[in-house]
């Protein structure tokens, strides 16, 4: 408005200085200027991003009322006898707020799935949501006007289900409603439970409830701490060519995939029993790289110790860097990982001469997000939007899941029964000269050296 007024003729006669004698003015005449340069009013409106409707009415404006802020016909929103007055919106500030200390969770540290580290979040449960703590509210504010008409006094508005969800996103953003999820540390639900349940407690036990949860992800903080910090080195390595010292991988099991498989999936397929196939990851933090095992369900009959360490010594033979130092780190699953025949098996390693130090780190239950999970969720992204009629397939979708060539798929085996990587029974071979670790589950770090 302040380029129009400046620029505007609306004189009582015309100013036109190829004409002696001037007429009377009939109409406002606006010369469009852009640093002391004349343009059209093309370029006017597109350097000031507005539009002819826009322009003329921000024009009309000024003739009729001066320089004043363009008002809407209909008054806006102070005109609007529907719009919720403020005393309206505190309540339901207040309703939100209330609920929230009651229903939620106060989470120290970090929250998955949740960036803010606002300090006032609130974590509602995963069976309330934002359109059933509006049901609440409904049914709180409907008890409270009744009880208010009974008393002679006018009843409070109620805000309506948009109006509602606007006022919460926009006045209370750290109450966040959660979603299901899978894999979660037990120790965080019973200490975030504990944490829950002390609402009528006395201060000194919520602050020592507190106070578990935050020694424990303070933990689980130090282990991550290591985690990120063995993969640099190792990163660092390959880029320094001292790949052939020291590196580390990461290991572990996805769920199954199976074939065949339609993204556009017809109604008797759904009846179909399909064909299983494993998914097996060892990613060298190095590289970034990681190679897939797929094995086809008649492989394999289980994810037990013997299959794990068949696909390792696979690894190492096949797409190992040859360091003498090896780190490895994988989850707490004792099935799988945190058992004798593992510590075996890498303890022949070191007595054959093939690492001279094994050091092997496992996650803390619950917080087992790591490298592989990476490349898993793409392999699963790309499956779920492809074709697949059969094993090769599968080793295609690996294949193409990352354009840099982050997944590598190597077959177990095919369906007609070939075997491409054996399984060996590694439990009979290594039971006769070695004995069991006692206590083996309590520990998280081991190293074994010749």
């Amino acid at each position: 408005m302040g380029r129009v007024s400046a620029t505007i003729q609306c004189g009582e006669t015309t100013q036109c200085s190829k004409r002696a004698g001037q007429k009377d003015r009939q109409r406002a005449r606006v010369s469009y200027m852009v640093e002391g340069k004349r343009v059209c009013r093309e370029t006017f409106m597109f350097l000031h991003s507005v539009g002819n409707t826009q322009l003329r009415n921000i024009t009309k404006s000024y003739l009729q009322k001066g320089v004043v802020p363009p008002s809407k016909a209909s008054g806006g929103i102070k005109a609007n006898k529907a719009a919720l007055c403020s005393d309206d919106i505190n309540r339901v500030v207040t309703f939100i707020t209330n609920f929230a200390d009651t229903q939620g969770l106060v989470i120290p540290g970090r929250i998955s799935g949740v960036k803010s580290s606002d300090p006032r979040i609130r974590l509602l449960p995963t069976n309330q949501t934002k359109a059933s703590v509006w049901r609440s509210y409904e049914t709180e504010l409907a008890s409270k006007n009744d009880q208010r008409v009974a008393k002679g006094l006018p009843p409070h508005r109620s805000a309506k289900q948009t109006t509602f969800l606007n006022v919460w996103r926009r006045y209370c953003p750290f109450v966040i409603t959660s979603r299901p999820k899978i894999d979660l540390c037990w120790q965080c639900q019973k200490n975030n439970s504990a944490v829950y349940q002390s609402a009528n407690l006395t201060e000194e036990d919520k602050l020592g409830r507190i106070q578990t949860q935050t020694e424990h992800l303070a933990h689980v903080a130090v282990e991550r701490n290591l985690y990120r910090d063995m993969v640099l080195d190792s990163q660092a390595a390959v880029k320094e060519g001292r790949d052939g010292e020291e590196m580390h991988y990461s290991f572990d099991y996805a769920q199954q995939m199976h074939f065949p498989t339609d993204p556009d999936q017809p109604g008797p397929m759904y009846f179909l029993c399909p064909r299983k196939c494993g998914l097996f990851g060892v990613t060298c933090d190095g590289t970034n790289k990681q190679v897939n095992y797929l094995i086809d369900e008649g492989m394999t009959s289980s994810k037990g110790s013997n299959s794990v360490i068949s696909y390792l010594h696979d690894y190492f033979d096949q797409f190992g860097r040859g360091e003498r130092v090896l780190q490895l780190h994988c989850d707490n699953c004792g099935g799988q990982n945190k058992n004798k025949l593992l510590m075996w098996y890498l303890a022949w390693r070191t007595l054959y001469g093939l690492h001279d130090e094994i050091g092997v780190h496992f996650m803390v239950s619950g917080h087992t997000k790591f490298s592989p999970d990476r490349a898993f969720g793409l392999v699963k992204h790309r499956y779920k939007r492809t074709f697949v009629s059969s094993l090769q397939d599968i080793s295609d979708v690996v294949e193409e899941s990352s354009v840099n060539g982050h997944n590598i798929p190597r077959l177990v085996g095919l369906e007609d029964g070939t075997v491409i990587v054996p399984s060996y029974d590694w439990q009979s071979f290594l039971a006769p000269f070695f004995f069991p670790l006692a206590g083996i589950k309590k520990y998280h770090h081991i190293r074994i050296q010749q």
